[in-house]
């Protein structure tokens, strides 16, 4: 059986990810000023937010890169997937930290400044993650066809606003799959008792994590015709 095709190269890949880059050197300054003006490690969050939000975007890269390999490489791909998937959620979960806003401010301060910082990493987050996305659904879409791409699309940000409660309000981590599965195990008594919260956030957030791809991505092929 031959092996199966190799992804199509992506010609406008290097810009993005260094636009992608840049605005994350920008988060991160505006960051650095902010503690250095107050004096304060409160938001220090954010850039361990942002590093895990690359995550994603660095294991879509490999599988793009790995996905023709056959044999042996075949379980690496897979291994890489499954990594994808669970680290995904940690890029739109910088939206999430806009719930930190309101107790911003303060030692002089402008809370404008803590709201700029804090959406401009949301923001980060946001394209980090649609790229991440996006990665993987042309490479699902060159398998199995349009329809398909877009349902794993779909699915993976459901899945996504899951991840990303249980992230914020049950304090999970990606790895604590592996390095501590009792921390996930003991708490699902209480994820079943947080049925309405957990259904309104995932839904809600659903749909506004989903308006936000499909705009990027439509916007992003805008000129896809005239390359």
């Amino acid at each position: 059986m031959p092996p199966p095709p190799r992804p199509r190269p992506l010609t406008r890949l290097t810009p993005v990810l260094w636009a992608l880059l840049f605005g994350s050197v920008i988060c991160s300054g505006m960051l650095a000023v902010r503690m250095m003006l107050g004096a304060s490690t409160i938001l220090s969050g954010l850039f361990f937010n942002l590093l895990l939000a690359w995550i994603p975007v660095g294991l879509a890269l490999l599988l793009r890169d790995v996905d023709w390999q056959i044999g042996r490489r075949r379980r690496f791909f897979w291994l890489t997937g499954l990594l994808w998937v669970l680290f995904f959620p940690n890029s739109f979960y910088l939206v999430s930290d806009l719930i930190h806003i309101k107790k911003f401010g303060g030692n002089g301060i402008p809370d404008w400044l803590d709201m700029m910082i804090t959406a401009g990493f949301a923001l980060a987050g946001v394209f980090l993650g649609t790229l991440a996305l996006y990665l993987v659904h042309l490479l699902v879409r060159e398998r199995f066809g349009y329809r398909a791409g877009w349902t794993f699309a779909i699915v993976m940000l459901a899945l996504g606003s899951f991840g990303i409660y249980v992230g914020r309000f049950l304090r999970w981590n990606s790895w604590d799959l592996f390095t501590r599965p009792w921390k996930i195990w003991g708490k699902l008594a209480k994820l079943a008792g947080e049925s309405d919260r957990l259904a309104g956030f995932s839904v809600t957030f659903f749909f506004l994590s989903l308006m936000a791809y499909f705009f990027v991505v439509t916007m992003a092929r805008v000129h896809e015709d005239q390359a």
